[in-house]
């Protein structure tokens, strides 16, 4: 007789999961320091970086804020005609990188120190391009999308060099509304791993209201990884990505919310909203919709430890948009429920996350420190997971479920 032993969950590695506190770090007020922020904020230690837009006649700033609410302040404004409506921005050493949409008209890339010193254009885009977010940095490359423009007019994915040499269009979108199964106006940065950029459209694709995409750093390998469904979904903030998850958010839901957060596996798996926006309520005093959270979450997410930090453009107690942390749970360790022997094979059943990754490993005796992997990582579809494995010569065989994460 051969002994058959399951241990569950001795590794837990880099998970998270579902989301659990929400906080609002600062409330802008629509004067002196800015309103309606719309972009992705970058996070440099315990200082966030991010814009506003251009409000009533008032210059969009570029500000920053400390993760616990402290230290606002503006790094950059101007009335002259290179800086018009700023995207996100992303930290290299001491230099911000980004894009404005209407810097001279069709859009720039520049580049600004942190303390607002040497702010300088790196490259001034054609007509009707219109950058709608910012870029990454891969090397001494930038990496970014344009809303428009490309090869046919349904924006593109493009690069250029930190020095402003080197500008090439790597992926252009197909138009609106011919083949836009692919997605159509991209309105988020991008991120990088590897040489795979992911990134979002906020329209087209198979449900008509936007996707998740993957495409390499070359041009090639193209993927649609997840359909937004047909409702006013649009997500048009970038994606932040931690183990196999990307994070994101959407400004709608098919059910009719402010915004969502969301999250999904580098290989489409595992969707999953994890906070919806509350609805609006009139503030007579102030003369416009408040709540308690903000609404319409245009920019993406950046994650500092098991920590998402965001921006939503309106509402809140302030009424004109929050800066906000979404706290995401501690890893849940599986549990197994079933045992079973069919035949010559030992199947064995385990409480999961949805979207996770776990690996099953064995190895002939419990304190062995030669475990071995029974076949490739599984992602989980649902709250269980199960494997099968042919009863081996081993006099007995131990096993163990990992969770690799999310």
């Amino acid at each position: 007789m051969r002994l058959f032993i399951l241990i569950a969950a001795l590794s837990v590695l880099a998970a998270v999961s579902p989301a659990q506190t929400f906080t609002v770090l600062h409330n802008f007020t629509g004067v002196s320091n800015g309103g309606r922020p719309e972009t992705t904020m970058a996070l440099s230690g315990n200082t966030l970086y991010g814009t506003t837009s251009d409000l009533s006649g008032r210059p969009a700033i570029l500000y920053k804020v400390n993760t616990d609410g402290t230290g606002f302040g503006v790094v950059h404004s101007s009335t002259t005609p290179d800086w018009a409506a700023p995207k996100s921005v992303i930290l290299s050493g001491n230099t911000l990188y980004g894009t404005t949409a209407g810097g001279y008209g069709s859009g720039t890339v520049f580049k600004v120190n942190t303390d607002g010193s040497n702010y300088t254009i790196l490259n001034a885009f054609n007509a009707y391009d219109l950058p709608q977010a910012g870029v990454v940095l891969g090397g001494d490359t930038l990496y970014g999308t344009t809303s428009q423009g490309g090869s046919w007019g349904g924006g593109s994915v493009f690069k250029v060099n930190t020095d402003g040499t080197g500008f090439a269009v790597l992926y252009s979108f197909p138009p609106w509304p011919t083949n836009n199964i692919d997605g159509w106006q991209p309105w988020a940065e991008l991120t990088l791993n590897g040489s795979t950029l992911f990134g979002t459209t906020s329209s087209g694709g198979g449900g008509n209201s936007g996707t998740v995409f993957k495409v390499d750093t070359n041009g090639s390998g193209f993927a649609v990884l997840h359909d937004f469904p047909d409702a006013p979904t649009g997500p048009w903030g970038g994606l932040v990505l931690s183990g196999n998850t990307l994070y994101g958010t959407a400004q709608n839901d098919e059910n009719s919310t402010q915004g969502t957060i969301f999250k999904v596996n580098i290989d489409g798996s595992g969707f999953a909203r994890l906070h919806s926006f509350s609805p609006p309520v009139y503030n007579p005093d102030l003369g416009r919709d408040t709540n308690a959270d903000g609404g319409l979450p245009l920019a993406g997410l950046v994650l500092g430890g098991n920590i998402l930090y965001g921006a939503a453009a309106i509402r809140g107690a302030g009424g004109n948009g929050t800066v906000f942390s979404l706290q995401l749970q501690a890893p849940v360790a599986p549990v197994i429920s079933s045992v079973t022997q069919t035949n010559s094979a030992l199947a064995f059943t385990w409480s999961a996350n949805p979207g996770s990754s776990y690996q099953i490993q064995y190895a002939t005796a419990a304190a062995s420190t030669n475990w071995s992997n029974l076949g490739a990582a599984i992602i989980a579809t649902n709250s269980t997971a199960s494997v099968s494995d042919p009863i081996a010569s081993d006099p007995q065989r131990f096993y163990r479920v990992v969770l690799l994460g999310p």
